[in-house]
């Protein structure tokens, strides 16, 4: 059903048999109940005092309203039905579901028929500065009213049990006090408020609690702090802080964690401003992301006997310095990823996994020393350690993830133990002052064969990785993916035996100039020379029977000739070649694949191999030379 409203979007689709105002859709979800949800795009409906709003209000002490004012009055009846429930919404776009954003409205009132505010109901609703809610309402659920930056305060009734995690993430509330009907706190309600300086809790409250002068709330059984603020201090019994417990508190500089404490939950100090962090020993579990993003936090002390450090942890703060405890077996996934001062790491013997992304992007790492136990590094593990100049690594190492030390732009020499049985692609892509890379004698799976300076895949005779010293040895049959990627080479001397060339091998080859294709070349994968941007020619062997999108961002690239026995090119096959000026197309092409010459090419001459036939068999070709009337076509029979 389309809404009849004179600024409706017909972008949007709302529910089959469904009621608008313009501000609500109401559909029936239980039979003779209402669902009331905000529509996502601007209401353009403002209401001056009238005799609706003034029943609405009767007995209610509310602010007056004023002229311009955007308001929504939810009605308690609908044709006989009531309205019981608002949100979440269910408004579809492309058949995705969607959050309101902001409408501009102003002020809500809530009939007391309404038991329920659902997920995000009011989510991202920016102006709004005023809700008065049912006297039957029953429970708030997570991210209610997420969002409403506007919203100071709020009045709850006394019949409300439940309010669910982040109902008012991001809110302006300056005080919160929990009322004695609340039997359940899903998680923090009062995430990310920037502003809170005081929480407490009414004193009949069954379940939770605040000891006085605390500013926390706390479950009553389990000593876990659910919700914290900028002025909260830990009571010295707590023994849990919960998920997202003190989330987006900017002003909480210090905190002084008990030894009573056992457990840290999810993100539960997340873009807190705490400087300092001196975990004690009672602690046995830190959730993930639990101190990420805390831009003020130097210097932190884990607990002796910490097993693990969880994702995220402590990424994206300004650690100097990290200890690690001696118990240590396992740093998860982007645990200090981005933590840019740090300088130093030294792991503890027993450590023997570090995962994917875990000091990702830690530019400021000179040095590492890693543990004889290690035997597991994932992927971009140590990717863009751009001060790290030297790399040990450890003896009984087994598996190297993918893009390991990618981007160590002062990484100089490296040489692979014996042990290692698993390499991901592109190890030390993107290291230009690579100019060393060996594996010790006696590894089964990888060598460094006739001092070539690049490492080999010793079955496949496939070259995973060279470096701007590498000379490709005559025993080589592949070239694989991202093998020379970011290398700082001039020219390459290919041998013949040579069949495959994997994707991405030479990118970013900025400095490359000329390269000979063998004979022997049976296919070139996706980008292989994606910004050699110094590439002004390439010819390409007869051997090759399919050319794709191989030269993005190659803006010197002139000329190419492709060579008689070549089949097809694929869809993109030349775009991105800006610069390119004359290309020949062999008697064999029987396909051309979509946009297979740049669009924002400078063509200005395609030489035809296969005379008149073969230009009626390429139809993309006519549609490019429409688009391009400058371009002269060449055919020769």
């Amino acid at each position: 059903m389309r809404t009849k409203q004179k600024d409706e979007f017909y972008g949007w689709r709302i529910p089959e048999n469904a009621i608008s105002d313009g501000t609500f859709f109401y559909e029936e979800y239980k039979p003779g109940e209402l669902r009331a949800s905000l529509l996502p795009y601007p209401m353009r409906v403002k209401q001056k005092k009238n005799k609706e709003y003034l029943e609405t209000t009767k007995g209610k002490e509310v602010a007056p309203l004023l002229p311009e004012e955007e308001i929504a009055i939810v009605p308690s009846k609908i044709d006989g039905k009531k309205v019981t429930m608002i949100g979440p919404s269910q408004l579809m776009v492309m058949d995705i579901v969607v959050e309101p954003r902001d409408n501009h409205l102003n002020r809500v009132f809530i009939p007391d028929t309404v038991r329920i505010i659902g997920p995000s109901a009011f989510g991202n609703c920016f102006s709004l500065h005023e809700v008065i809610l049912s006297n039957g309402l029953f429970e708030i659920e997570r991210k209610a009213f997420s969002g409403c930056v506007s919203l100071e305060k709020i009045t709850f009734p006394s019949t409300l049990r439940v309010i669910g995690a982040d109902a008012f993430q991001g809110c302006s509330f300056s005080s919160f006090i929990l009322p004695s009907s609340i039997v359940e706190l899903k998680e923090n309600p009062c995430s990310n408020q920037r502003h809170l300086v005081s929480l407490s809790v009414s004193k009949d409250n069954p379940r939770y609690y605040s000891p006085k002068g605390s500013n926390v709330i706390l479950e009553r059984e389990t000593k876990k702090v659910i919700s914290g603020c900028n002025r909260s201090i830990l009571p010295k019994d707590t023994r849990f802080i919960g998920n997202k417990a003190f989330f987006g508190c900017s002003d909480l500089k210090e905190m002084d964690f008990p030894s009573s404490l056992e457990a840290i939950g999810e993100n539960a100090f997340s873009f807190a401003g705490l400087k300092k962090a001196y975990l004690p020993d009672s602690l046995y579990e830190i959730g993930e992301g639990a101190f990420c993003d805390c831009e003020e936090l130097k210097d932190v002390r884990l607990p002796s006997h910490l097993k693990e450090i969880p994702f995220g942890c402590l990424e994206r703060t300004p650690l100097t310095k990290i200890t690690f405890s001696e118990s240590l077996k396992v740093i998860r996934f982007s645990a200090f990823s981005q933590c840019t001062s740090l300088t130093e790491l030294t792991f503890p013997e027993g450590l023997f996994t570090i995962e994917d992304g875990a000091f990702y992007q830690c530019k400021g790492v000179k040095k590492i020393e890693l543990p004889p136990t290690l035997t597991h590094i994932g992927n971009f593990a140590f990717k863009g350690l751009t001060s790290l100049a030297e790399i040990t690594l450890p003896p009984h190492l087994k598996e190297i993830g993918e893009g390991v030390f990618s981007d160590c732009s002062s990484l100089k020499e490296v040489k692979i133990p014996k042990s290692v049985y698993f390499i991901g692609i592109g190890p030390f892509s993107h290291c230009p002052s690579l100019t060393s890379l060996k594996v010790e004698e006696g590894n089964p799976f990888y060598d460094s064969r006739e001092n070539s300076n690049a490492l080999f895949e010793t079955q496949s005779n496939t070259l995973l990785q060279g470096t701007k010293k590498t000379i490709v040895p005559k025993s080589t049959k592949r070239i694989g993916a991202l093998a020379f990627s970011g290398v700082e080479i001039e020219e390459l001397s290919l041998p013949e035996e040579i069949e495959f060339i994997g994707r991405d091998a030479f990118e970013d080859c900025t400095k490359l100039k000329s390269l000979v294709l063998p004979n022997s070349i049976k296919e070139i994968e996706r980008c292989a020379f994606e910004n050699c941007t110094s590439l002004t020619s390439l010819s390409f062997p007869s051997s090759l029977k399919s050319l794709k999108s191989l030269f993005f961002k190659c803006d010197s690239l002139k000329e190419i000739t492709l060579p008689e026995g070549l089949l097809s090119m694929d869809e993109d096959a030349l775009d991105g070649c800006e610069s390119l000026e004359k290309t020949t197309l062999p008697a064999s092409l029987t396909f051309i694949g979509y946009e297979s010459f740049s669009i924002y090419s400078k063509i200005k001459k395609i030489v035809l191999k296969g005379g008149v036939k073969q230009r009626k068999s390429l139809p993309f070709l006519e549609d490019y030379l429409k688009k391009h009337p400058e371009t002269r076509l060449s055919i020769e029979e």
